[in-house]
């Protein structure tokens, strides 16, 4: 499976120039927002740090904007998902070139795990062993 296959086309756009509370309602439907200067990708604005933060509803979107990892429509599954993991962004943008042609959800991902093989799997495959547990009493020493 490659992002070609897992992408969406379908996703919020907004421009870097708008506003911050232009961005509100559009984080009642979507987890990011890719933001547009022109027709130029500039990144991505992250639902959760948005909306967590005390920012001035004036204060433009360009400011605020995260930097996502590139995928090619060619890029395999499990590329995307280490890219996911190791950037901490959990929506990346597709591109053919320099053109934005789909996003890729971490619930595409998390999707296609569950429909291969490994969704196949018995869990206690995956634990780790060796588990050291405290207390919430004890102390840090």
């Amino acid at each position: 499976m490659r992002a070609a296959d897992l992408m969406s086309k379908e996703f919020a756009v907004m421009k870097a120039d708008d506003t911050i509370s232009h961005s509100l309602p559009l984080f009642e439907n979507n987890d990011v927002i890719v933001v547009m200067d022109g027709k130029n990708y500039t990144g991505v604005l992250i639902g959760k740090e948005i909306l967590r933060a005390k920012i001035p509803p004036s204060a433009k979107v360009k400011n605020f904007i995260k930097h996502a990892p590139r995928l090619h429509p060619e890029t395999p599954a499990e590329e995307i998902a280490r890219l996911m993991l190791e950037s901490n962004m959990y929506h990346l943008p597709v591109f053919d070139g320099e053109k934005l042609v789909g996003m890729v959800g971490y619930d595409a991902i998390l999707k296609h795990i569950m429909e291969g093989e490994i969704g196949e799997e018995p869990a206690e495959k995956f634990l780790s062993g060796d588990i050291i547990t405290v207390a919430p009493d004890d102390n840090i020493g």
